[in-house]
């Protein structure tokens, strides 16, 4: 995953919303509620991780949305952590 911080943030905006896709498919494929709901968690933290790239591109230009590889870390742990 290091790998989407290489890329410009309009493109890793993209990739985070086809995640996004990804998990909602997952989730409209899955049998149990439990695991359905998960899915859909993280197809919405991934929305929102794009729409916060996007937000910076737009306000601030490109500059601004490498700010968000500065908080990668925790983003990752927070997208990829179990749901509650």
């Amino acid at each position: 995953m290091s790998g989407f911080f290489d890329l410009p943030p309009k493109e890793r905006a993209k990739r985070y919303r086809e995640l996004a896709d990804e998990a909602s498919r997952m989730a409209a494929a899955s049998q149990e509620r439990i695991a359905r709901q998960s899915y859909l968690q993280i197809s919405e933290r991934w929305q929102k991780r794009a729409d916060a790239i996007e937000q910076n591109i737009l306000k601030q230009g490109t500059l601004c949305a490498h700010a968000d590889a500065e908080a990668a870390p925790a983003a990752m742990a927070a997208i990829l952590a179990p749901a509650v």
